[in-house]
């Protein structure tokens, strides 16, 4: 009898696993087949599962969008009659290149006063211009067409040397020379020698000053306008938005203003919502890079 009970038992034991195992089975088999032919909420499920993992892959493999970079130096000539529009300047934190002219009153004293407020500093060469007056215009250091090599050589060196902290070159006036071969590769010499960049202030549309410096394998570029050729506030606007459609047709652009009251009002307002045009603005030397 005990034994039958035990065999009953086993037996009974072994139905129930049974049972689970063919349960278990089965629920699997629905859901396999619910899957493949379920419902319209079991779909979505799949769907938002296989979107949330489309989402996630794509996310790992999308490179940054790649945006064009529109880029804008803007230099201030004529610096070193006086330091009140420096420190005008300054106020305005967006990178500008200063262009100082040599041997004058503040030449080194603003030089100074740019490097410790991280300025970019050049040289605003003095050059003989179609229109020269005479001698008097030669107390800047002003090259002349009638001087000779060693003189040109010399002079050039003597006003570089004056602007401590200097990267460049640029000329003040200078259209005569800038239109002259053999002046100006006596000039970019020395400038090639002193490992600086040179900037055509284009003072002359018959320079060919940018071309011989880049011959001769000097960072070089011409500027493409002046932004205040005419001292009032609506074309000083009109030039600079010229000048940041140039740049970026062009990718990169140069505008050449002075320190005059109105240029410097019109900078403080501009230039420091001049990323809202997609422009960079940028130092001289880093549009040469």
């Amino acid at each position: 009898m005990k034994k039958h009970s035990y065999i009953y038992l086993m037996l009974s034991i072994l139905f129930v696993f049974i049972f689970i195992i063919l349960w278990k089975k089965t629920n699997f088999y629905i859901q396999i087949k619910d899957i493949i032919t379920g419902t319209k909420e079991d779909q979505n499920k799949v769907d938002k599962i296989e979107k949330k993992s489309y989402l996630i892959t794509k996310k790992e493999h999308l490179l940054p969008e790649e945006k064009e970079i529109f880029k804008l130096a803007i230099i201030i000539d004529d610096i070193g009659f006086s330091i009140e529009p420096v420190y005008s300047l300054l106020e305005i934190k967006e990178p500008i290149t200063f262009s100082i002219l040599p041997f004058q009153r503040y030449s080194e004293k603003v030089a100074n006063l740019l490097k410790e407020n991280n300025k970019e500093i050049m040289l605003h060469l003095p050059m003989e211009s179609n229109n020269f007056k005479g001698d008097s215009e030669n107390d800047n250091g002003t090259i002349l067409m009638s001087m000779d090599e060693f003189e040109i050589s010399n002079l050039v060196e003597k006003a570089i040397n004056s602007i401590p902290y200097t990267k460049g070159v640029n000329n003040h006036k200078g259209s005569k020379i800038t239109e002259n071969e053999n002046s100006m590769r006596i000039i970019l010499r020395v400038i090639k020698e002193k490992n600086l960049f040179f900037i055509d202030s284009k003072t002359s549309s018959y320079s060919i000053a940018n071309q011989i410096a880049v011959e001769m394998g000097i960072p070089s570029l011409s500027s493409d306008l002046f932004i205040d050729n005419i001292q009032t506030e609506d074309h000083i606007k009109s030039q600079i938005f010229k000048v940041v459609e140039i740049a970026k047709k062009k990718k990169k652009a140069i505008g050449i203003g002075h320190p005059y009251e109105t240029t410097i009002n019109v900078l403080k307002e501009i230039l420091p919502k001049i990323k809202d045009y997609g422009i960079t603005l940028i130092f001289v030397s880093d549009l040469l890079k």
